[in-house]
């Protein structure tokens, strides 16, 4: 998953880009430039905790993943 998704999943699940930024020590200028691709690749920090972020706030529900058959 790249960042502009975690962000978009953040963003779907109700948090402002301001309440993403501060949840991670950075402006919503910071958060805005993520979310339209600015930045390739982030610092392992910065990485690490928008990975944190998305795993506690957006629920697996939201997340895609294959539907299993029912037996």
């Amino acid at each position: 998953m790249d960042w502009k998704t975690m962000i978009a999943d953040l963003r779907e699940a109700g948090m402002s880009q301001v309440e993403i930024g501060a949840a991670l020590g950075k402006s919503q200028a910071w958060v805005s430039a993520v979310s339209v691709g600015m930045f390739a690749d982030l610092k392992w920090n910065d990485g690490e905790a928008l990975r944190a972020l998305h795993t506690k706030k957006v629920s697996p529900a939201t997340t895609a993943q294959p539907e299993r058959e029912a037996a």
